[in-house]
C-alpha cells in the first residue's frame, strides 16, 4: 500500500486543489459497458476478436488452462483482455480450500508466466461462488487475494443494479452482475439505455459466437448487429474492459487532487499532484479531470506530467485532462497579462474580382506584434494592415508580451480577373438511363448578368448544341455511352471564353432492368430498390439488361431470398390491395443454369411482415435453361405467413425470389417430372418482372340515359354510356312505339361523356329506345329504356295553379329555398344542365302554402342550370347560377 506522509508535511507543504471534478467514467461517459466472453472458445479468436477490432471495441476474455497460448498473446496485442476462468472450469463449491487455490491463485500465476500480462480479474465457473450468501465468500476471498473483482452469472434484477453505487463495499466487486446476451436486441438496447440513464456498469456475457450447438450460441449476424449498436451510443458509453472499469471506479473513489504550489509561485508555474492509496503496481487507469482555471491565469502556455508531456483542451473556464494517480507533479506553464483590444476591420467586398483588392485593418499598437495567417500559413507580415489579392481564409493574431489574441476570421473569394467568367456548372446525376432526364446547372462565378452560355450536352442528347442560358435545363439521351458535356461562358472583356467539360454516363438498362410495361392497371418499376436480404450466398449482376443471381454457394438449411422494391417515378409505392376491384398479379420471365423452382412472396421493406402464397403451393414457376413468361396471381394473400394473422396491405413492399425453397431436407418433383433437392448452385437470369392489375378483356356493355318526363313533340337528349373503352365498336340506336316495329336505325360512335342525340316523338304513349353495341369481332350487346310521352298543354285552370320560386342564387354546392304552391300536390324537382342532363332528381309533396326545400351534395361546376318543378297539373322552372 502507498504510505501516507505525516500529517505536519500535508499541512505546510500542500493543499487540496479546490474547484475540480473527478468524471464518473473515463472522458466524462455516462456509464460503462464491458463485453466478457468465456471459455475461450475457437470462434472468440475466429470470429470476435476481428468483428470488435473492425469497430474499435475490446473485449474480455475469460479462459481456462490452454496448450498452446499464442492467440491469447495476440489478443492483448489488440488491446484486449485476458481474464482468469480457473484452470480447469470445476464446480468451486465442490472443491477443497487447497483445490481452490490452485484453480484461481496458482493459475493466474501461470497465466501471468505464459501471456506476459498482469492478470486482475475473474469470473466465476458455472457462476458458483459469485453470490452475495456467506458460503460463497471463501472463494470471494480466494479470488480477491489476487485479482480487483470478479463477475458472477447473475443477471441485474432492478434498476439499481445499473446505478454508480453498485459496488458500495469491497465484496461487491467480487459480485459484479451480468447481462446474459441470449434475447432480442430491443432486450440489449434497454438494457444498453439503463447503463446511460442510472450512470454505472454493467458487463453483458458472451459464449460461443455463430457455431451451432455451442453454449448460448450466437449468430454472427446477431453478433454484428449488437457491436454496431454499441457503436451509435459509444459518444455517451465507454466500452472497455472489465479491468479498466473496475479500476477506474476505484481509483475515483479514492483519487485527490492536491495543490503543491499556487500559480506564479514558483515562477509562471501551477504545480498539482494526483494521488490515490491503492496499489501503484495492480491500479494505473488513467482519470479523467476538470479544473476551474483561476482568474489570474490568462494563458497555458503547456503541460507536464511526471515530466512528460501532458493533453490537456480549455472549456470555458476548465482545464480538461487525462492523468493516472502517483505518477509524479502535474505542472501548468502560465501566464497573466493584459490581452490586447483589437477591432478588426474590412474596406472592400470579401468576393471580389481582379484587379480589385480588399483591405484588413485591426488596431494599431506599438507595443503590439502582429501575425497574419492565410489557411493557416503564417504569412510574416508584422503589421496591422494586410492587403488582400487571393481567396482564402484570414485571420490575425495579435500579441502583447507574448498574450495571444485571435480575432474573427475573414472568408475571401477572388473570382478571378474581372469581366472574365469562370465557366462550371453542376449535374444533380452523373450516371443515368438511356430516355431518362439529367438536369444541368451553370455555376460560373464571375459573372456580371450579360454573359452567353453555349453547351454542348454531347451525342444522342435531346438537344442540340447551343445557347440554353444558365439553366436549369434537362436533358435526355437516346443512347449509351458516356457523355462528354461541355459549357462556354462569354464574358464582356475582349468577349474571352472559359470553358468547363465535364463526363455524365448514359447506360441502357432501366435502373434494375426489369420492367415490363404490358398492363391494364397500376404499373410499377423495380427501381434502385436490389438488395439482397442477407448477402452472403448472393452476388447481383447485370447481364445485356437481365438481371442475373448468382447462388454463389448452396443455401441449404437457410432462407435466403433476394428482394426487389417497388418504385414508380423514383418514389418508393404502397401497394395498396385493399381495393376490391384490384386483382394484382405478377409477371416475369426468366430462365436458370439449371432446372430449379423460385418461390415468390411480398415481403414488407422493413422485413416485419410477409404475405405471400406458401412455398410449393401457388406463388412458385418451375425454371429451365431457356426464358420462359410466367404469370402469378397474387390476389388474396395478405396473411402473414409465420402466424396467419391479418397484416398491412398499404406497407411499402417488396418481392422476395426464394431459390428452390431454402430449407432443409427440402426437395420436390417440378412440373417436367424432374427431381429437385434444394442444394442448387448456379445463376437464375430474370429478364423482365413486373406487378400490376389482371389483364381482363374488353368488357362489353351497354348503357343509355333518358330524361323522365318527355312533353309531346318537345325534343329531348338520349347519351351513350357505354363502356369508354370500346373504341372498335359501332352504336345503332332505335327508336320506336311498343305497338309499332316501325323504327329508323340511327348509327353513332358518340362515347360517354360527348355530345347526346337529339328526338322527339309526336305521339302520345310509351316509347321504347334500344341502343346495339356492335364490337368490329361481331359481338353485339344491347340495352333498352321504355319513356312516356305525354300532353304538357296546359287548361287556363292548370295555369293558374302556378308556384312562387325562392332560391339562393347563385348557389355553391346546394340549392335552398322555398316553394309557394297554391294546391297541394305531388311534385318532382329536376335539375338538369342548358342541355337538359339529368343531374339530380327529388320527390316531394308540396303542401298549400310555404314549402322549404334543400338540394344537397351537387358538387357542380361553374355554369348555369335549370331546376324543374313538375306538379300533378302545372309545372315551372327557375334557371340557376352555380359559383364557387
Amino acid at each position: 500500500m502507498k504510505k501516507l506522509l505525516p500529517i505536519f508535511l500535508l499541512v505546510t507543504s500542500f493543499s487540496f486543489a479546490q474547484n475540480y471534478t473527478i468524471g464518473n467514467w473515463y472522458n466524462f461517459k455516462k456509464g460503462a459497458i464491458c463485453l466478457t466472453f468465456d471459455d475461450w472458445d475457437s470462434s472468440h479468436f475466429e470470429i470476435a476478436i476481428p468483428e470488435l477490432n473492425k469497430r474499435n471495441i475490446p473485449g474480455t476474455f475469460f479462459i481456462n488452462r490452454l496448450s498452446d497460448y499464442s492467440s491469447t498473446i495476440s489478443a492483448i496485442e489488440q488491446g484486449h483482455e485476458i481474464a482468469n476462468h480457473t484452470e480447469s472450469h470445476f464446480h468451486l463449491r465442490e472443491i477443497k480450500s487447497w483445490s481452490l487455490r490452485r484453480q484461481i491463485s496458482d493459475f493466474k500465476m501461470m497465466l501471468e508466466e505464459n501471456t506476459g500480462s498482469l492478470i486482475k480479474t475473474f469470473a466465476y465457473p458455472f457462476g458458483e461462488g459469485g453470490e452475495s450468501d456467506s458460503s460463497d465468500y471463501e472463494i470471494q476471498d480466494t479470488v480477491a487475494n489476487g485479482h480487483i473483482a470478479a463477475r458472477s452469472v447473475s443477471q441485474p434484477l432492478n434498476d439499481s443494479d445499473y446505478s454508480y453505487n453498485f459496488a458500495p463495499n469491497e465484496r461487491d466487486y467480487f459480485q459484479i452482475k451480468t447481462v446474459h446476451m441470449k434475447g432480442d436486441m430491443d432486450f440489449y438496447n434497454e438494457s444498453f439505455r439503463k447503463v446511460l440513464k442510472y450512470g454505472g456498469m454493467m458487463t453483458y456475457m458472451f459464449h460461443s459466437i455463430d457455431k451451432p450447438g455451442g453454449w448460448d450460441n450466437m449468430e454472427s449476424d446477431h453478433f454484428k448487429d449488437v457491436l454496431d449498436d454499441l457503436k451509435l451510443i459509444e459518444d455517451s458509453a465507454w466500452i472497455t474492459t472489465f479491468m479498466e472499469a473496475v479500476s477506474y471506479h476505484k481509483e475515483k473513489q479514492s483519487a485527490v487532487l492536491t495543490t503543491l504550489n499556487e500559480p506564479f509561485e514558483n515562477d509562471n508555474n501551477w504545480i498539482l499532484k494526483l494521488s490515490d492509496t491503492l496499489r501503484d503496481d495492480w491500479y494505473n487507469q488513467e482519470l479523467s479531470i476538470k479544473l476551474l482555471k483561476p482568474e489570474n491565469i490568462t494563458a497555458i502556455t503547456g503541460a507536464t506530467h511526471g515530466g512528460i508531456n501532458l493533453d490537456y483542451s480549455i472549456e470555458k473556464d476548465s482545464i480538461v485532462f487525462n492523468a493516472v494517480p502517483d505518477k509524479g507533479e502535474i505542472i501548468f506553464s502560465v501566464l497573466s497579462c493584459t490581452q490586447p483590444t483589437t477591432n478588426l476591420s474590412i474596406t472592400g467586398e470579401t468576393k471580389f474580382c481582379i484587379p480589385d483588392s480588399l483591405k484588413m485593418e485591426v488596431d494599431y499598437d506599438e507595443n503590439y506584434t502582429y501575425d497574419w495567417f492565410r489557411d493557416s500559413v503564417n504569412l510574416n507580415v508584422d503589421s496591422n494592415i494586410l492587403n488582400i489579392y487571393s481567396s482564402g481564409e484570414y485571420f490575425v493574431t495579435v500579441k502583447l508580451d507574448g498574450c495571444p489574441n485571435s480575432t474573427q476570421k475573414t472568408i475571401v473569394d477572388v473570382t478571378g480577373y474581372c469581366g472574365i467568367p469562370n465557366a462550371d456548372f453542376t449535374v444533380n446525376k452523373n450516371k443515368e438511363y438511356i430516355d431518362e432526364k439529367i438536369q444541368f446547372t451553370s455555376t460560373s462565378t464571375n459573372i456580371e448578368g450579360n454573359e452567353t452560355y453555349f453547351w454542348d450536352f454531347g451525342e444522342g442528347a435531346s438537344l442540340e448544341p447551343g445557347n440554353y442560358g444558365p439553366g436549369p435545363i434537362s436533358v435526355s439521351y437516346s443512347t449509351p455511352g458516356k457523355k462528354d458535356v461541355t459549357l462556354k461562358v462569354t464574358g464582356l472583356v475582349s468577349f474571352t471564353d472559359t470553358i468547363k467539360s465535364k463526363i455524365v454516363e448514359i447506360t441502357n438498362m432501366d435502373a434494375c432492368g426489369i420492367y415490363k410495361e404490358d398492363f391494364n392497371g397500376p404499373d410499377y418499376k423495380f427501381w434502385y430498390g436490389c438488395n439482397c436480404k442477407w448477402g452472403f450466398n448472393y452476388t447481383i449482376d447485370f447481364l445485356n439488361k437481365a438481371l442475373r443471381l448468382n447462388l454463389t454457394d448452396s443455401i441449404y438449411g437457410e432462407w435466403d431470398n433476394f428482394v426487389l422494391a417497388f418504385y414508380k417515378d423514383s418514389v418508393m409505392q404502397t401497394l395498396d390491395f385493399s381495393n376490391e376491384f384490384y386483382n394484382p398479379v405478377l409477371r416475369v420471365r426468366a430462365k436458370a443454369s439449371d432446372t430449379c423452382r423460385a418461390s415468390f412472396t411480398l415481403l414488407d421493406t422493413n422485413y416485419t411482415h410477409t404475405a405471400g402464397m406458401e412455398i410449393n403451393r401457388k406463388a412458385y414457376i418451375d425454371l429451365t435453361t431457356e426464358y420462359q413468361e410466367f404469370e402469378i396471381d397474387f390476389s388474396n394473400l395478405f396473411y402473414n405467413q409465420w402466424n396467419k394473422t391479418e397484416v398491412d396491405s398499404t406497407a411499402l413492399w417488396g418481392i422476395s425470389i426464394t431459390i428452390n425453397g431454402g430449407f432443409e431436407n427440402y426437395s420436390f418433383t417440378n412440373k417436367f417430372g424432374q427431381f429437385i433437392n434444394s442444394n442448387f448452385i448456379g445463376n437464375v437470369d430474370v429478364d423482365w418482372i413486373s406487378i400490376g392489375d389482371k389483364c381482363y378483356p374488353d368488357s362489353l356493355f351497354a348503357n343509355i340515359v333518358t330524361p323522365d318526363t318527355i312533353c309531346q313533340g318537345q325534343f329531348f337528349n338520349v347519351w351513350n354510356h357505354s363502356n369508354p373503352e370500346l373504341s372498335d365498336a359501332e352504336y345503332i340506336w332505335h327508336f320506336s312505339s311498343l305497338d309499332s316495329s316501325e323504327y329508323t336505325p340511327v348509327s353513332d360512335t358518340v362515347m360517354y361523356s360527348e355530345s347526346p342525340i337529339s328526338k322527339s316523338f309526336e305521339n302520345v304513349g310509351w316509347k321504347q329506345i334500344k341502343l346495339d353495341v356492335v364490337k368490329s369481332n361481331g359481338d353485339t350487346t344491347s340495352v333498352s329504356e321504355y319513356v312516356y310521352i305525354k300532353d304538357c298543354t296546359l287548361s287556363l285552370d292548370e295555369i293558374n295553379h302556378n308556384f312562387d320560386l325562392n332560391f339562393n342564387n347563385p348557389f355553391t354546392n346546394s340549392i335552398q329555398g322555398e316553394i309557394m304552391s297554391e294546391v297541394s300536390t305531388k311534385s318532382v324537382l329536376i335539375l338538369t344542365d342548358l342541355s337538359g342532363k339529368i343531374i339530380k332528381k327529388k320527390y316531394v309533396f308540396l303542401n298549400q302554402g310555404r314549402n322549404l326545400i334543400s338540394i344537397e351534395n351537387l358538387n357542380l361546376s361553374d355554369g348555369i342550370y335549370l331546376l324543374n318543378i313538375y306538379g300533378e297539373k302545372s309545372s315551372q322552372n327557375v334557371k340557376l347560377v352555380c359559383k364557387h
